[in-house]
């Protein structure tokens, strides 16, 4: 899904459960860490309504709580083993 927001168009990337990313359309590393899989583009999804609400809120300066967003368990090998800190934690500390 494609979302417009104050910094350029960004990628919104889901699953059945998971939010598997958000990029910057034409970043360096757009889309990196997906694989082969096909990336359907959708107009609507479930898992990227509250992941859309969240954006909406936070380009309009409102504080955001996103630890109840459905985060894809995929990263590299060093944040896989345990060593780094989770996408969670990630986020919580860069709010």
């Amino acid at each position: 899904m494609i979302y417009s927001s104050p910094i350029g168009s960004l990628s919104l990337v889901a699953d059945d459960h998971y939010l598997y990313g958000i990029w910057v359309q034409e970043q360096k590393h757009f889309e990196r860490g997906l694989g082969d899989e096909t990336i359907e583009a959708v107009v609507s999804h479930p898992i990227l309504e509250p992941v859309i609400a969240c954006l909406d809120a936070y380009f309009k300066g409102k504080s955001q709580d996103l630890s109840n967003l459905p985060l894809a368990p995929i990263g590299t090998d060093f944040w896989k083993s345990g060593f780094g800190p989770t996408y969670r934690e990630f986020l919580m500390v860069r709010q």
